[in-house]
């Protein structure tokens, strides 16, 4: 594994969430997904061990997924595979996120989110902004009931496109739709990033 100098702000921000192993290989893992838009399996350089530890870690928060959709298109219908040639991302807002843990040696969600918005609606984000800020506040286990985004928006006098705004936010890594009660309810459920929580 790569050394990691003394005083990364990147890996005090880790620690500040993760074991000091779990830390260490999560910054290794996240400085290579800043030099390659989608690493292979083989290109982290870790240990087969600590690496497949570390991709599981990440891809349970979120950090890292696979770099392909499972049949639902939600994070929790792709499956993490830990072999040669696999692909793996990290979502857009989880990239500002830790770039601004790297610079600040602390997380930042609400600024990471903010960037994210903008980088795809400029400074017309504070409405789609505020809509997940309070979305956020209502989430059960780190997950929101769709038709509660429709209800928010109203309740805020959020005049938005609701089906573009969740597109942006499973666009930019912020929620993804998950199978958490279809097939009994017909409800839609999405998950929020449970970095965004931090």
């Amino acid at each position: 594994m790569t050394a990691i100098p003394e005083n990364d702000f990147l890996l005090t921000a880790m620690q500040s969430r993760f074991s000091e192993e779990d830390a260490a290989c999560l910054c290794s893992l996240v400085r290579t997904c800043f030099q390659m838009v989608h690493p292979r399996y083989q290109d982290i350089d870790m240990a087969v061990e600590e690496k497949d530890e570390c991709l599981l870690t990440a891809f349970q928060k979120r950090i890292v997924l696979p770099a392909h959709s499972g049949p639902g298109g939600g994070w929790n219908d792709r499956s993490l595979s830990l072999q040669e040639e696999e692909y793996y991302t990290m979502p857009p807002v989880v990239w500002y996120l830790m770039r601004y843990a790297e610079d600040q040696g602390r997380f930042l969600p609400e600024q990471a989110l903010e960037k994210a918005l903008r980088s795809v609606l400029g400074e017309e984000m504070t409405e789609t902004a505020a809509l997940f800020r309070e979305a956020r506040k209502h989430a059960q286990k780190g997950q929101i009931e769709a038709g509660l985004f429709a209800a928010l928006a109203r309740n805020l006098g959020l005049d938005l496109d609701l089906h573009e705004t969740l597109d942006r936010y499973v666009l930019l890594g912020i929620a993804s739709p998950c199978s958490k009660g279809q097939v009994h309810t017909g409800l839609v459920w999405y998950e929020i990033n449970p970095c965004l929580f931090w």
